[in-house]
């Protein structure tokens, strides 16, 4: 799996780049940063993903995994 998350990233910073409000492209890049250790930088990108998109519930499920 080494570099499986690397890319991922790279995958979602230029979707990002192209579409900064997309909720998934948030969330996802959230959960990449989760998995590495990065928390506070993870717990930014799920609330922009729920400022984007309030009902995206699979969002609001991630950032209470960091609290937990």
């Amino acid at each position: 799996f080494i570099g499986v998350y690397e890319r991922a990233e790279a995958f979602y910073n230029e979707a990002l780049t192209r579409d900064p409000k997309w909720p998934i492209a948030n969330n996802n890049k959230g959960i990449v940063l989760k998995v590495k250790g990065h928390y506070e930088e993870a717990i930014k990108y799920f609330r922009r993903a729920i400022s984007y998109d309030r009902s995206y519930v699979e969002a609001y499920n991630n950032l209470a995994t960091v609290y937990s």
